[in-house]
């Protein structure tokens, strides 16, 4: 019983305490708004499924915008990619494909934690990275016939 009274007492005191959007704070994005306080501290506050979060701005790191216009699309094999976690090294996906030439087919196979993932697909209907896989492959196949 007092379990349960100190549970929805911690439940009441977090839903009180939730920190409010101040007036004087602009919407960079929807739901994200940015706050400059009288002694130059900048907080970003982020609306979520769990309330308001506030989050001082580091400003070596840049505004938060920057990293959604810096975020690629497209895996690089060794570059970085910007996420809203931060700067990500990318995995060479290309790398972990082991492709099979089948005719005009090809047949692509990577690791996962539950086995094999294995999929075909059409030679001019192939993404970037099945495209880099089938080029690592071939280079890989003429280089040890010779």
């Amino acid at each position: 019983m007092l379990r349960t009274i100190f549970i929805a007492s911690l439940a009441i005191a977090s839903m009180l305490a939730e920190v409010p959007v101040p007036k004087g704070a602009t919407e960079v994005e929807p739901g994200v708004y940015k706050y400059t306080e009288p002694g130059g501290k900048t907080y970003t506050y982020r609306k979520t499924p769990f309330g308001i979060v506030k989050s001082l701005d580091d400003p070596s790191k840049g505004t938060a915008s920057k990293g959604k216009e810096a975020k690629s699309d497209t895996p690089q094999s060794g570059g970085v990619t910007q996420t809203p976690f931060g700067p990500v090294k990318a995995s060479a996906e290309a790398d972990r494909l082991k492709v099979t030439e089948n005719g005009d087919m090809l047949e692509f196979e990577h690791p996962s934690p539950f086995g094999p993932y294995r999929w075909k697909r059409n030679k001019n209907e192939l993404t970037a990275t099945e495209k880099q896989a089938w080029e690592r492959s071939r280079k890989q196949t003429t280089g040890t016939k010779e």
